[in-house]
């Protein structure tokens, strides 16, 4: 390990910078017992060398050895690299996209004096785009407008010249500008260090001010001891930026560098390693910012970062078949999500010379780029207009399902084309601002036709927004029934994809525990756990067709709690089919047996000032949702559904029972579907079922993982006989899944 790199073990990193409104409400901090303004965390953002970190979980962790920061080159030091200048001058010359939009932002901001726009933007990006032109055409007229609108950040408030800014300026909603101002007006510093225009005095100026706003902001600022939290991203942008863009010119820099140095690997990483897979938890509207401030960290310390590694992994899988839509959980201003770009030009940044980086701008081309996208500039940096376009160096291709395992986020896919058909699983832990109460929610898509959405508007974080399960205690621990609460710490404990399915069980009992401050030990709802099986086999031979198999095992405290089995659509929708566009998911209910079936158009209630209740959905979408509930009168409550995607035209398959004492199952067009009723086996014991003659396949689900089972089957009871049991016969998958291949009632392979 030298002075000049280091890497974070397996440590997962990440930060958070949201391009548009924080939104916080005060009911959220309530529900976790904290204040709106948090008490001072004595965390290693504002300790010594000796202090340590607890992240998210309030244990301390191990002291990492800091090593020695290394030495910085001249201005420009963050991302400026020679090689990436001369790509941007070849850009400039072909007259690429990328270039011509930054430069006309430029244009506009230097032949007029635009307003500061939300919390600075608009400045920001005037004077970033503008010294970039500087540092890559050497234009004076554009380096004096950078240096204009750096003023402006740090003197002015609405108005270039209005002097209403200033030490106050990034203090409005508890510090959200700490991003604009702040972290990104340090790298306009840096741009512009020598450009016409910028004196030593200003240069000193924007220290001062810089150091003024970071020392409010490390007492008083929103979420600064959360490190997964956009908030605090921000605050550790301004704080790494400024020790990198001032050091030599200010000895207050130094200090603030390795302070930065501190927070990342003392805060960050530990917080991050909960971040395996690549996901953001608060939405990916909220994630560019972060990915944007560790790659520009990264390339100038010359940090290894996982998290940013596994970010293109994730958003190729999250992206729907249309290639444009974002799976879209947490908040969202405009629905349907519409994926940016900015988290792939920071993998492409951090990882210049890797393979990855070909593959996140080809991700990234495909990507709708806003006239104000607020990352433009970004964008400008890593493109490479000369570049051949190779099929090779698109992602999406290969495995078609993804698991971030840290949050909980699974998906798969029938193939990699326009047409196929789409799922998508929640259940992981709460960790940060802007997660909704979705865990156990699920989505399903084929071709351009959202079937099973989620259609909650900005702001609607209720679980009756989503996919799920709802409990209604009467409020006993649930403070927000029938949703869940915001202390969720599930996960998917069984994954694994054969090719032809995927096989999932995630267990979110604990997103229905009271929050800490109203626990008494009782508990509302004892078990949560939902099994599913995403089938790629076409459906009476329809091509873009697949089956899902949703098996719920719920465990409630009292039997007279109501427990209800709800999914979205945005089309036509009744208790068994909803039909959008071209096509239709056919749904088959099949535990409870007798299903009462309902339908609720939403909002379903009056409008909720609360975040966690509210319903409404996003503008200009419709929502219907449908409810199946349990039958009162058992603690016990199993939840069987079989739905299909396929054509709008395609008939309703028959559906045949698998019947047996210790399952619950179904069988359709050729395949059975098996499920233990009372729980997932972790060591191999027996059973017995009966299943329809026709189904060749059978898919066991919920046997111990990796273990030898001896089966038979006989004819009878109407149908196949099948015998399961503990010997040393086929084996089972890593997630417990067994497949069976019988014909005329006798088992012919594994």
């Amino acid at each position: 390990m030298t002075a000049a790199r280091f890497v974070v073990g397996a440590v997962c990193l990440g930060l958070s910078i949201g391009p548009v409104g924080a939104c916080k409400r005060m009911v959220r901090g309530c529900v976790r017992g904290e204040s709106i303004k948090p008490t001072p965390s004595g965390t290693a953002a504002q300790g010594s060398d000796e202090a340590t970190a607890g992240g998210e979980s309030g244990s301390p962790a191990p002291l990492v050895p800091l090593p020695p920061l290394a030495r910085l080159p001249e201005h420009p030091r963050i991302a400026l690299t020679p090689a990436r200048r001369a790509r941007m001058k070849r850009n400039a010359a072909q007259h690429a996209p990328s270039w011509t939009r930054m430069g006309h932002l430029c244009e506009e901001a230097t032949a007029k004096r635009i307003p500061s726009g939300y919390e600075a933007w608009d400045w920001t990006n005037a004077a970033l785009s503008c010294a970039l032109v500087h540092q890559v055409q050497g234009d004076e007229a554009a380096a004096r407008t950078g240096v204009l609108y750096l003023r402006a950040l740090v003197d002015d408030k609405a108005k270039v010249g209005d002097g209403e800014g200033g030490d106050t300026a990034i203090r409005h909603d508890n510090g959200y500008a700490i991003r604009t101002r702040g972290f990104l007006g340090a790298l306009a510093y840096d741009w512009l260090h020598d450009a016409p225009g910028m004196t030593t005095e200003l240069r000193q100026h924007v220290v001062d001010r810089l150091a003024s706003w970071i020392d409010w902001y490390g007492r008083e600022g929103y979420m600064r001891d959360k490190p997964i939290a956009n908030y605090y991203a921000g605050y550790f942008g301004a704080v790494a930026m400024t020790g990198i863009a001032a050091e030599g010119d200010d000895p207050r820099a130094t200090k603030f560098r390795a302070q930065a140095q501190r927070m990342f690997l003392r805060d960050i990483g530990p917080a991050y390693a909960k971040l395996d897979g690549g996901q953001w938890p608060e939405s990916w509207q909220y994630g560019g910012g972060p990915a944007v401030t560790m790659a520009l960290y990264a390339t100038t310390e010359h940090v290894e970062l996982p998290w940013l590694r596994q970010i293109l992994g994730y958003r190729t899988h999250a992206l729907l078949p249309d290639g444009i839509h974002l799976y879209d959980n947490g908040d969202w201003s405009e629905k349907p999500a519409v994926a940016a770009g900015a988290e792939l030009d920071a993998v492409a940044l951090a990882f210049d010379a890797d393979p990855l980086a070909p593959q996140a701008r080809t991700l990234a081309a495909k990507t709708v780029r806003k006239r104000d996208d607020p990352f433009g500039w970004v964008q400008a940096l890593v493109d490479d207009a000369s570049a051949p376009v190779r099929a090779e160096d698109d992602p999406r291709r290969g495995t078609k399902s993804y698991l971030a395992a840290g949050t909980g986020t699974l998906f798969a896919r029938t193939a990699w084309t326009p047409e196929a058909v789409w799922f998508a699983f929640q259940s992981g832990p709460y960790l940060s601002d802007h997660q909704h109460l979705d865990q156990g929610h699920f989505e399903l898509v084929r071709g351009e036709d959202v079937l099973i959405s989620d259609p909650g508007a900005y702001g609607s974080g209720s679980t009756t927004s989503h996919n799920s399960i709802l409990v209604d205690d009467g409020k006993e621990t649930l403070v927000y029934a029938p949703n869940q609460v915001p202390v969720s710490r599930a996960t998917v404990t069984r994954f694994s994809d054969d090719g032809t399915f995927v096989h999932a069980l995630g267990d979110f009992t604990s997103a229905y525990d009271p929050p800490p401050q109203r626990d008494t030990g009782k508990r509302s709802v004892t078990h949560a756990e939902r099994e599913i099986l995403f089938s790629r086999t076409p459906v009476a031979s329809n091509a873009a067709s697949s089956r899902l198999v949703i098996y719920d095992r719920i465990t409630v405290a009292k039997p007279a709690f109501a427990v209800t089995w709800i999914a979205h659509t945005g089309g036509e929708a009744s208790p068994t089919r909803f039909t959008v566009g071209s096509s239709a998911a056919q749904i088959y209910t099949v535990a409870p047996a007798e299903p009462k079936a309902r339908l609720a158009r939403e909002p379903s209630s009056e409008k909720s000032d609360s975040f966690w209740t509210n319903d409404a959905p996003a503008k200009g979408l419709r929502a219907t949702r449908l409810e199946i509930p349990s039958p009162t009168g058992a603690t016990d409550r199993r939840f069987l559904h079989v739905i299909t995607a396929s054509s709008a035209d395609a008939p309703r398959a028959a559906l045949g029972a698998v019947r047996g004492d210790a399952v619950e199952g179904a069988s359709l067009d050729g395949e059975a579907y098996v499920f233990l009723r009372s729980a997932v086996q972790k060591l191999p014991t027996g059973f017995d079922y009966t299943a329809p003659e026709d189904a060749a396949r059978h898919i066991v689900n919920g046997l111990a993982p990796n273990a030898s089972y001896t089966v038979s089957a006989s004819r009878g009871d109407g149908g196949c006989k099948v015998r399961v049991t503990p010997g040393s016969g086929p084996k089972t998958s890593d997630a417990g899944v067994l497949v069976l291949s019988i014909a005329g009632c006798a088992v012919k392979s594994e």
